[in-house]
């Protein structure tokens, strides 16, 4: 069995937290134009590809309940608020 010390995995686990979202001004201006499935469409494959985005997924968060899509939407929410706790607009 393959163990990994605890510090090392505390560092990983904070390295990931710490990667910085792409560029989420698009999205932001579809929501700022009332066009919250334009900004999901963008804010989704941004997501998917970067799971510690906690910009994109609180963003993604409104776009779904602009739309309301109630449980997605809670979904989205608590994960940016599980990854930035700091943050209280979130």
């Amino acid at each position: 069995m393959f163990r990994v010390p605890l510090l090392t995995l505390l560092a990983l686990t904070a390295a990931v937290r710490a990667q910085p979202c792409p560029d989420l001004a698009s999205a932001r201006a579809h929501l700022d134009a009332s066009r919250p499935a334009e900004a999901q469409a963008v804010l989704e494959p941004i997501v998917d590809a970067h799971e510690a985005c906690a910009d994109g997924r609180f963003l993604l968060g409104q776009s779904l309940l602009a739309q309301g899509e109630w449980d997605a939407a809670a979904d989205q929410l608590a994960e940016a608020i599980d990854l930035r706790d700091d943050v209280s607009e979130y």
